[in-house]
Order: structure tokens, then C-alpha cells, then sequence
């Protein structure tokens, strides 16, 4: 968590001035940021989580001690809206992956900078998901 507050106030002087900021943007930025804060992190990106399937998560990130998926949206809704569809999307991977944790990053454009966490276990299961959205402004 610490590492995506790190990359959003990185990123915000790097956007400083425009007037939006796309998602594919937000990702390329982060893959850059995370290759060169956390090298000790393999960034698997748009990975195919089964071969039958079509679903990709944006990443899936995996350390000597965890591995996790992180997607990211541009929260350009209302944060409950975004959560409405976000939090089914990333419940189908957990499931679809074999994996147990998930991060959700919501960037909103403006924000303040700061970040707020939520989390979010799942019944019935030992998956859950962190939700880090930016605050704001």
C-alpha cells in the first residue's frame, strides 16, 4: 500500500496541469514506477488467468514472500458505483486464479494526493480485497 501512495504523488506532478488523465496512462505510469521502487516485484502484466478464459486482470504481482492481483480504474463515478462494478470483477479473478488477495486502486484525477483504504472480505472464502483510493479533492 505504501508503494501505490508513493506512485500517486510521483504521478500527480507528473500530470500536474492536465485536464484528465487516461487509465492506460495510469497503468503504464505504475509499471514503470513499480520496476523501479520494487525491483524485487515480477509485474506480470494483462496476464491470461486461464487459457480458457478471457479474463485479465491489469496485473498480477508476485514477491518471494506473496502474490496478489491489482487492477486499476479511473474513478471517474461516484466511489460506491465504481465499487458496484469493480468489486465483482476482481472477485471473478480471485476465483478464476486460485489467488486469495486482491488490491483494487481507484484513481481519481484531481485528488489531494492522499489515499484511503477499505477492505473488503469475502464470505464464504479466505479472499479478500483492499480498495486504495485516491481522496478527492
Amino acid at each position: 500500500m505504501q508503494l501505490l501512495a508513493q506512485f500517486t504523488v510521483q504521478f500527480n506532478q507528473g500530470v500536474a496541469g492536465q485536464d484528465s488523465v487516461r487509465e492506460s496512462e495510469i497503468v503504464g505510469a505504475l509499471v514503470g514506477f513499480l520496476a523501479s521502487a520494487a525491483p524485487d516485484i515480477t509485474t506480470a502484466i494483462e496476464t491470461r488467468l486461464l487459457s480458457d478464459k478471457n479474463e485479465r486482470p491489469d496485473f498480477v504481482l508476485t514477491s518471494s514472500k506473496e502474490r496478489l492481483i491489482l487492477e486499476v480504474k479511473r474513478a471517474l463515478r461516484p466511489y460506491h458505483d465504481i465499487l458496484n462494478i469493480a468489486i465483482p470483477q476482481v472477485m471473478a479473478y480471485l476465483q478464476s486464479s486460485g489467488l486469495t488477495q486482491a488490491v483494487l486502486y481507484l484513481f481519481g484525477f484531481p485528488n489531494t494526493g492522499k489515499i484511503v483504504f477499505d477492505t473488503f472480505n469475502l464470505v464464504g472464502s479466505q479472499n479478500h480485497i483492499i480498495v486504495v483510493a485516491t481522496e478527492s479533492m
